[in-house]
């Protein structure tokens, strides 16, 4: 959402949706302008991963739709606003799914984009340029273990949506900004927990190899006997 933008060390914000999920759209009036506040001011680096697995359960292709054509928004320079536009109108009833009117027109209104952008958006909509992009982001996620939406990772620590959902914005912000991982340790400590962990590995061998060995004796010993 702000390549470029944030400061050294800001918090890595990765936010798995699929824009047919109520509890995303939730999450989204809850939270949305305090990350968007965030990443302006380049407090964190804001990245929204699309998910299309309700299309699955809903039978219906509205979410891989929606998401081609979030991405589509993205190149014509409007991400957030369009993301927003898609939330504000999504269906009250779940699995009614977005309609080709909204995704190609209303929504890119709502969102402001016009004029040449406009139709670079459309076309981009209209032939799919985007998709393998939003397949491979929602397959890359399936990968690794997230498989519900909404999931929120801070620096790949994954927030408890019961906690976060019962916070105001500014305790929010703070679980944000204090949050730590990987991203957010020292060289130092990485460098000490790679260190703990090759240890552990050579302690494994030593323990592998005197087992072996121990084996054989007693197969020697058995075999005298």
């Amino acid at each position: 959402v702000n390549p470029g933008k944030f400061k050294d060390g800001a918090p890595k914000v990765e936010i798995f949706l699929d824009y047919q999920c109520p509890i995303c759209k939730q999450f989204g009036a809850k939270f949305g302008t305090t990350l968007d506040d965030m990443a302006t001011k380049g407090e964190i680096q804001l990245i929204y991963r699309t998910m299309t697995f309700l299309d699955n359960n809903l039978r219906n292709d509205s979410s891989l739709k929606a998401g081609i054509a979030a991405a589509c928004a993205d190149n014509a320079g409007a991400y957030s606003a369009y993301h927003n536009a898609i939330f504000a109108g999504q269906p009250t009833n779940e699995g009614t799914g977005y309609t080709t009117q909204q995704l190609r027109v209303d929504f890119a209104g709502t969102a402001g984009i016009t004029g040449d952008k406009l139709t670079g958006f459309q076309q981009c909509y209209d032939s799919r340029t985007t998709q393998s992009f939003v397949e491979g982001t929602n397959e890359k996620a399936a990968a690794d273990g997230v498989n519900s939406t909404p999931t929120i990772m801070v620096n790949g620590t994954k927030l408890d949506n019961n906690t976060i959902f019962t916070q105001g914005a500014d305790a929010f912000r703070q679980t944000v900004l204090t949050t730590k991982g990987m991203a957010n340790t020292s060289r130092r400590e990485r460098l000490r927990a790679a260190q703990e962990a090759a240890q552990k590995r050579r302690r494994a061998r030593i323990i592998i190899a005197i087992g072996v060995g121990v084996g054989a004796l007693i197969a020697i010993a058995v075999m005298v006997w």
